[in-house]
């Protein structure tokens, strides 16, 4: 079973903690590209916000396994 993570502005990505995601607040193109970077290979669903999604939308196609969605504004 692979882990969950959340990349975006913390007030979007907080809640997901409780759950048990790993939550990686970024707010900045640079701060969500660290993230991604930093993102364990155990991660199998990762959650966006738009932001986040737009930043790493050009580097998602480098881990075609994980599962990923992008949470509405």
């Amino acid at each position: 079973m692979g882990a969950v993570a959340a990349i975006g502005e913390g007030v979007r990505v907080r809640g997901y903690a409780l759950a048990g995601a790993a939550v990686r607040t970024a707010r900045t193109d640079d701060e969500v590209a660290s993230a991604w970077s930093d993102l364990p290979e155990d991660v199998a669903c990762l959650i966006l916000t738009e932001a986040a999604h737009t930043a790493l939308a050009a580097r998602l196609h480098e881990r075609p396994d994980l599962l990923w969605a992008v949470l509405p504004d």
